[in-house]
């Protein structure tokens, strides 16, 4: 189960929840072209903190990105390329939500779902970086 929400205008404005992330997906999909780009949409496991569960890395640097970035990290479907691609350099590897969202908008999600070695994801996530003109090292 998922939890599907909305901002706008920088204040809360809905709640929805989808069984599984691809209906979730769908669901932001319709959102975003009924109510434009200026939403901030975020799914969400039903977990307490989903931010929590992501491997960052282990610096100040990092926890103060994750501090002054939180709402914009839970809402993955409204981040650019060029912020999931900086994202992901905050994170210990590849295997995280943002590079992931970052493989399926270059169209390599499927690739990225069978790719079980690290090594293989971070040279999905550099080719779909890559897709977008963004360099990842």
């Amino acid at each position: 189960m998922y939890t599907i929400e909305v901002w706008y205008n920088k204040a809360w404005h809905f709640q929805d929840t989808a069984e599984c992330y691809r209906d979730a997906v769908s669901k932001v999909e319709a959102l975003r072209e009924a109510m434009g780009e200026d939403a901030l949409i975020s799914i969400n496991p039903h977990e307490p903190d989903e931010l929590e569960r992501i491997n960052w890395r282990n610096d100040d640097i990092t926890r103060r990105y994750v501090e002054e970035h939180r709402i914009e990290l839970l809402c993955i479907l409204s981040m650019t390329p060029s912020q999931l691609a900086a994202t992901v350099t905050y994170c210990v590897n590849c295997d995280n939500p943002y590079a992931e969202e970052l493989s399926r908008r270059a169209g390599m999600e499927l690739q990225y779902d069978r790719a079980s070695d690290p090594t293989k994801r971070a040279e999905l996530t550099m080719k779909a970086a890559a897709h977008f003109g963004i360099t990842l090292l």
